[in-house]
């Protein structure tokens, strides 16, 4: 589930590339990306490395043993079976079949979103997951390809909860709202610290009140939260959603909502920071986001 408010008062480069693949060595892809420009834990107990030329070219690509086990991208010189974004939902049924319906992990299968904004597949050895663009009609927007071996590794539908996890999501949510941005024209958002403590303090009192929404169970809102962190803005805005599996899931699903999109594509913010907490036994994600343009 997702919910949106909003309120208003140089770098190093590298050429673009050919696909990468399931397989290849680390070394391989730091010759075609460059150097990675971030490290950051996933839910699989392994790290995605972040590669982007000024959030342009985005890629995040796991490893296990220096060797790709995962790979997400916007890119659009990326491409598996011919599907890269841009290609249209007709031509990824006719490239990948049909969708699965779950994954099966130890006794329990585990149900898959399967509809106009997510398809998931399994060919060749590895899972598929097809991001689309209900808002630039239906076409892909991003892709996920993970290997077997990888999807395995996590036992259930959400990853075991840690506090580089936490740091992870959150890091990962930031880099994917800049890298919409620039693919929109925008200019990327800096990271504020400040938002990012009111931000994770909203998704834990929802965890440990057990409620979802802007508003907390002592009547604050979003802006009162952000001035008792001592941010002070000319204009400001949250997300919130919760239940996704990775922040990648997130990210687009708030992408397809249309006043989470406005937040995260409105010209006017300058700062942004994301907060995550895991709701005990189960591990379901909380996911908090404050904007805000800088007074």
């Amino acid at each position: 589930m997702t919910g949106a408010v909003f309120f208003i008062e140089p770098a190093e480069s590298h050429a673009a590339t050919a696909t990468i693949k399931l397989g290849e060595t680390k070394a391989a892809v730091t010759t075609k990306l460059g150097k990675e420009k971030r490290v950051s834990a996933n839910e699989y107990k392994l790290n995605w490395y972040t590669y982007h030329n000024s959030y342009k070219d985005y890629y995040m690509v796991s490893y296990l043993n220096d060797k790709v086990t995962g790979i997400y991208t916007m890119d659009t010189d990326y491409a598996i079976f011919g599907i890269r974004v841009g290609s249209t939902l007709t031509q990824v049924k006719k490239a990948l079949g049909t969708p699965i319906k779950g994954i099966l992990k130890g006794s329990t299968n585990y149900l898959v979103t399967n509809d106009s904004k997510m398809q998931t597949f399994y060919k060749n050895g590895a899972y598929i997951t097809i991001f689309f663009d209900s808002y630039n009609d239906g076409k892909v927007t991003g892709i996920q390809v993970l290997s077997s071996t990888m999807e395995k590794r996590k036992a259930a539908r959400y990853g075991v909860s840690s506090t580089s996890l936490r740091s992870g999501f959150e890091l990962q949510l930031f880099d994917l709202v800049n890298a919409d941005r620039v693919k929109s024209g925008l200019k990327v958002l800096f990271w504020s610290e400040k938002a990012r403590n009111s931000s994770r303090l909203h998704s834990q009192d929802m965890v440990t009140n057990k409620f979802f929404s802007h508003t907390n169970l002592k009547g604050k809102t979003p802006f009162d939260r952000m001035k008792a962190a001592g941010i002070s803005y000319w204009a400001a805005g949250e997300n919130i959603a919760y239940g996704q599996s990775s922040s990648i899931f997130a990210h687009e699903s708030l992408m397809n909502s249309i006043g989470h999109r406005n937040n995260i594509l409105n010209k006017n913010y300058t700062h942004l920071g994301t907060g995550v907490a895991f709701k005990s036994g189960s591990y379901t994600p909380y996911y908090t986001q404050n904007f805000y343009k800088v007074r």
